[in-house]
């Protein structure tokens, strides 16, 4: 199954929007509604509808469920608030609810300024493993990691399934992928999890975390950086990521590394899926 698009109409038939609909698992979808760069008008509420029918009849064909969605509300610093004003609406007529906020930042890994930033703090007291997901007890061993680091994080929700997400990223297909354990006194105390999409080369730290009881000692910016390499070293060209928008912590990071949201974004969730979202870890 591959990406779907449905274009979203004006009252004048003009396209306004998109309705992007993206494989993230064997059984799930994600969902990205975003207007046109030139549109004069919001697309229509039925228009909108029609899109999300469509999609939802496209995706129970290839056996799948979109559980997660997002709207993109501002972009370069222009502010959509006619689009998501419809999107909304055509949302949660579609039982979806609203999950919050993000920014987005990207940036070019070839960028030999944004190279030697990483270089600089890809430095620190933490000694890598990288766990094969294939494996029972990495797997094991990357979810109860990936559960402690998630206590008290503003990105990460307590109904997040651990088992779910990591083995959502497993089986996806066409994806290299790699989750990196950061150990300190023999210690795990840091998770990453890297994903590059190949045609695109396009890369995500998919998740990032740091054990409650080692925050603050700045070895989130070292396993950042680290990852940031990483997705380098398994071809990528191109980073994109992002943060809950109340996520202090990481901004900070982003703001460290000198970058700049280009973009924010507004979460949906389908209300029946707590629980059962891997997406639904937020991390950068």
């Amino acid at each position: 199954m591959v990406s779907q698009v449905w274009w979203l109409v004006d009252a004048a038939g003009e396209r306004a929007g998109r309705l992007h609909a993206v494989p993230v698992s064997a059984q799930h979808v994600g969902l990205m509604l975003r207007p046109e760069p030139e549109a004069r008008r919001a697309p229509t509420l039925d228009a909108t509808r029609e899109a999300l029918a469509r999609m939802h009849a496209w995706a129970r064909e290839g056996g799948r469920a979109a559980l997660e969605a997002r709207v993109q509300t501002e972009r370069e610093g222009q502010r959509f608030a006619a689009f998501a004003e419809v999107a909304d609406e055509a949302l949660r007529g579609a039982d979806f609810v609203e999950d919050g906020g993000r920014w987005e930042f990207s940036a070019s890994l070839e960028d030999p300024r944004f190279r030697e930033t990483i270089a600089r703090f890809d430095r620190g007291p933490l000694r890598w493993q990288v766990l094969t997901l294939g494996h029972d007890d990495a797997f094991a061993r990357a979810a109860g990691l990936l559960t402690a680091t998630a206590a008290g994080d503003p990105g990460s929700d307590d109904d997040d399934d651990a088992v779910a997400f990591l083995a959502a990223l497993r089986d996806a297909p066409g994806e290299a992928l790699e989750v990196i354990v950061g150990c300190l006194d023999a210690q795990d105390r840091t998770l990453a999890v890297v994903q590059v999409a190949g045609p695109s080369a396009t890369g995500r730290v998919v998740y990032l975390g740091v054990t409650p009881s080692c925050r603050g000692l700045k070895l989130g910016r070292q396993a950042w950086a680290h990852a940031l390499a990483r997705l380098g070293a398994l071809g990528a060209r191109h980073y994109v990521g992002g943060t809950h928008r109340d996520n202090r912590p990481m901004l900070s990071l982003f703001g460290a590394f000198g970058l700049e949201a280009n973009q924010a974004l507004r979460r949906y969730r389908l209300r029946t899926s707590a629980g059962a979202l891997p997406a639904g870890r937020r991390g950068p």
